[in-house]
């Protein structure tokens, strides 16, 4: 259930089946009991071991063979993550330019611009706690392999490199083990600008209190 390479979900299958065991790779994303579950490997076992994801999970997706479903998870964490970088950038125009950034956060998610992942902007990088999500070295290291499988299968991904370039400086300050939003100071320094709102100005959100986790 990691999220890895499709190639070594596909080596670990073959050296599984040389020992007469069945495996899927069955990456997830969101947590327990409203989760989605994307997964590779043969279809008879997926219907057989079905009813296990269904007491873990909300969301099941049969993607095809061995490898597929890492396949699956490393495209939507590229989708996401690349995503919240351009959202970051995005609103440092903003601030720039000198707009009400807690207005702005309001507009976004009802405009071209919404996004689950622009979502963490309100949550955790304006009230500047950086805790939502997983951690930054987690989302560095799924961005890295979902770029590296598209230079496998000779897919674009000029999006991926920029945000992982991103992601790679906020490791290099030492941030890894932080919530990946902490990535934003790194875009707040080049632009010599802080993305910083009154919550209570965002309306759908609180800001997250690092003691308690999610609020």
């Amino acid at each position: 259930m990691t999220t890895n390479s499709p190639a070594v979900a596909r080596r670990v299958a073959e050296a599984c089946r040389a020992r007469g065991v069945d495996m899927l790779d069955a990456p997830v994303s969101g947590r327990p009991p409203t989760m989605t579950v994307m997964v590779g490997g043969d279809e008879a076992v997926f219907a057989r071991y079905r009813p296990l994801l269904a007491a873990m999970a909300g969301n099941i997706f049969y993607v095809g063979g061995a490898g597929a479903g890492c396949t699956a998870k490393l495209v939507t964490q590229y989708l996401g993550y690349t995503n919240f970088i351009a959202a970051l950038e995005g609103m440092l125009i903003g601030a720039k330019a000198g707009i009400d950034l807690g207005v702005l956060a309001q507009i976004v998610p009802l405009s071209a611009g919404a996004s689950r992942t622009f979502d963490n902007i309100p949550r955790s990088v304006l009230p500047g706690s950086f805790t939502a999500g997983g951690t930054l070295d987690i989302v560095a290291k799924d961005l890295d392999l979902a770029c590296g499988l598209a230079r496998e299968v000779g897919a674009p991904a000029h999006l991926g490199l920029l945000a992982h370039d991103v992601l790679h400086r906020a490791q290099a300050q030492g941030w890894g083990e932080e919530g990946f939003p902490v990535a934003a100071r790194i875009l707040e320094a080049m632009a010599g600008a802080e993305l910083r709102a009154p919550v209570a100005d965002v309306a759908g959100y609180q800001a997250e209190d690092p003691r308690r986790g999610r609020t």
